[in-house]
């Protein structure tokens, strides 16, 4: 074959034809020779030491071989994707060049022209292109279009499961109910509006802090309660949004309070566990006084209370207390729950003043109207620094938090923030969310 590179590339070739199409044969020959190293290590030990005997004395044949190799493999490849060529004129001209003059192969990057907004990104040969069988998969997009397109998706898959569960009409980006503002969906009869925002859009990069806020602000004056599904939510937890958005659209079975018994929750983990199956931000530790409801003895609905957290100037006063979290089972809805739980707390700690907040992405703060709680005001959204797969809160990324993990960003002098390059360096993007409505009650 050493004389006949193109015979050799046709074997080759057929090979891996023969191996993809019998998976299980080359399993089990993978497995004989397993066993038989296993069961003779000493002829392996004997025959590896022949192989490297071989080519320590025969070095300048070895690497002889090695070279007619690699360049035989590049007048193949030089050749196949002079085949293409007519087809590959969305690769920048200077790096075609480069390519079919085999100066860069198919683990390179090169600059692709984007077939929706036409501008050029980098992307790896081997990506869009098989060399060995000579055809193109799919011209790539650029990271923009690509990112807009995985958007669209989630967004016709959040439609798609209302649409199953509610039969109401359905208006799609429209600029006419909040103007100048864009809704993605907008249910009129509900009074209901969804807004999907995607993790590289609804960045900082491109949106101002109080962006999302203003928004929630914006449809609230309009009697509508908007939900801002953030993308990082609806990959990791699409489960719970699902059920934010059937107890927001499903007529629900109905319990009444009464049918319920009311006890204080002794057991953290009876309590934690619900929390953390039936709310969206999971338990919170310091809400340690905690009240349940029973129906037909099953735990349907948890309401949590605690001191006052935070910087907060009230917070050592003993009359003083916060309501943190308030948990239904799914599914359900119990009408007056929520006051009678509320009631029994007041009751056994007659507190002089409660605070609590509820989060904007999700909740209007209805429930807190029916409470007697008053609006103190909205909360300054913070920031947290997000990727498709884990959320961070910008306590877990202080400065020195960061250097103590990552100790080799020691060394670099920064002009600006270094929590900002340290986070962006490590893949994270910066994003402020809808923030929290802040609630105050005096008893």
């Amino acid at each position: 074959y050493r004389n006949n590179p193109d015979k050799a590339h046709m074997h080759t070739e057929n090979f891996k034809k023969w191996c993809k199409n019998n998976p299980n044969k080359i399993k089990l020959i993978g497995k004989k020779v397993s066993e038989w190293s296993k069961n003779n290590p000493d002829k392996v030990k004997r025959k590896s030491k022949l192989i490297k005997d071989y080519i320590k004395n025969n070095r300048d044949k070895h690497l002889n071989g090695v070279k007619n190799k690699i360049e035989s493999s590049k007048n193949i490849r030089i050749a196949q994707l002079e085949k293409l060529k007519s087809n590959l004129n969305f690769i920048h001209e200077d790096d075609l060049n480069l390519l079919l003059s085999g100066q860069i192969n198919t683990k390179d990057f090169v600059r692709t022209k984007c077939p929706v907004c036409g501008k050029f990104d980098k992307h790896i040969i081997k990506q869009f292109i098989n060399v060995s069988e000579c055809y193109i998969y799919k011209i790539p997009l650029c990271k923009k279009c690509h990112l807009s397109q995985i958007t669209s998706k989630y967004e016709d898959d959040i439609e798609l499961y209302i649409k199953n569960i509610y039969n109401g009409e359905c208006i799609r980006n429209s600029r006419n109910i909040i103007p100048p503002k864009e809704l993605d969906l907008y249910y009129p009869e509900k009074r209901v509006a969804i807004e999907f925002n995607g993790l590289y859009w609804h960045s900082e990069k491109y949106k101002q802090k109080d962006y999302h806020l203003e928004k929630f602000i914006a449809c609230k004056q309009n009697g509508i309660h908007l939900i801002s599904i953030f993308e990082q939510d609806f990959i990791n937890n699409k489960e719970k949004i699902f059920s934010i958005l059937k107890n927001t659209f499903c007529i629900l079975k109905q319990i009444p309070a009464r049918k319920c018994e009311c006890r204080r929750l002794l057991n953290y983990n009876e309590k934690a566990d619900f929390i953390n199956k039936y709310h969206f931000s999971g338990d919170s530790k310091q809400g340690t006084i905690a009240y349940g409801l029973y129906y037909n003895n099953e735990l349907v609905s948890v309401m949590s209370f605690g001191k006052l957290r935070g910087q907060n100037s009230l917070r050592n006063n003993p009359n003083y207390y916060e309501l943190i979290r308030f948990a239904t089972k799914s599914g359900i809805s119990i009408i007056g729950g929520a006051s009678k739980l509320f009631s029994y707390f007041i009751k056994e700690y007659q507190p002089k003043y409660i605070l609590s907040y509820s989060d904007n992405d999700f909740f209007s703060g209805n429930l807190y109207n029916k409470l007697g709680f008053t609006l103190k005001s909205y909360g300054t959204p913070d920031y947290q620094w997000c990727t498709y797969k884990d959320t961070l809160s910008r306590s877990q990324c202080m400065t020195y938090k960061l250097l103590e993990k990552f100790p080799q960003y020691n060394d670099i002098q920064i002009i600006g923030s270094k929590e900002n390059y340290i986070m962006n360096d490590l893949g994270y993007v910066k994003v402020y969310r809808c923030g929290n409505s802040i609630w105050e009650l005096y008893l």
